[in-house]
């Protein structure tokens, strides 16, 4: 059975299940052994993205060896950060899809030089000074963008990310758009002929969406609770950034 799931990633220690840790897998797993779909823990889940701690997903995708009527509802009911909004019975391989991330840049560049900046890193490039991967770096993406207000939204797609990719490919952007890096030296480094690029910070980061030829079957309940999660949450941060924009107007 596939699953659909959202989750906000700033609550957990990434996806993988971790000893100790809050992490996706791991809430998700428990949310099965309440409900007796996990027998003596012998449930695995696989999912299209292994997303790292802070990063968030609107759409992630996992395989899971149970089938049970309104299962999204269920495990949407008993989870916290995470809601599980669609599903699909037929099994295939979660990670063979399109995977659109966005990243969000709480800045914004010169309009043309942010267009020439996607293209250079569109299309097949060596992304080794971009993961923490050492082999089979070589991928092929798509990177746009879209500037709202002043925040800069860097759209990532491709069939397949490495360790970090997204995040150091961002690092990599900024030091081009603030003149750090001229064109040639952004093209040696797409080269693979660099250091590793540190990564920008994990929390700014969503998986938006993944694409597949078989679609989901989408559960209201689970969907209408996200919505109000966030609608909560949207007004929550609305009223802390007009409190924080006060504090720095009235200092000196």
């Amino acid at each position: 059975m596939m699953l659909k799931i959202a989750y906000l990633g700033e609550k957990f220690y990434g996806f993988v299940k971790q000893p100790g840790l809050r992490t996706v897998e791991g809430d998700v797993l428990n949310a099965l052994d309440r409900i007796g779909l996990n027998p003596e823990s012998e449930i695995k889940i696989y999912p299209a993205s292994r997303t790292d701690r802070g990063v968030s997903a609107l759409c992630n995708v996992v395989r899971a060896g149970i089938e049970r009527d309104n299962i999204c509802r269920i495990l949407t009911a008993l989870l916290t950060d995470v809601w599980v909004y669609g599903y699909n019975l037929v099994d295939w391989n979660p990670r063979h899809c399109t995977k659109h991330y966005i990243y969000f840049l709480s800045k914004t560049y010169n309009t043309e030089k942010m267009g020439a900046c996607c293209s250079l890193f569109s299309g097949v490039h060596d992304f080794s000074a971009f993961t923490r991967a050492k082999e089979n770096t070589v991928r092929e993406i798509n990177v746009s963008f879209k500037v709202k207000g002043d925040v800069t939204l860097l759209h990532f797609a491709g069939r397949s990310f490495l360790w970090e990719m997204i995040r150091r490919c961002v690092t990599g952007m900024e030091n081009y758009l603030s003149g750090k890096w001229t064109e040639s030296e952004l093209n040696r480094v797409l080269e693979g002929r660099s250091e590793k690029v540190p990564p920008a910070p994990a929390e700014n980061l969503l998986l938006a969406d993944l694409e597949y030829e078989s679609s989901f079957l989408l559960d209201q309940f689970s969907i209408e609770r996200m919505q109000k999660e966030f609608c909560s949450r949207y007004r929550i941060h609305s009223m802390k950034k007009v409190f924080f924009k006060e504090l720095l107007d009235i200092l000196p």
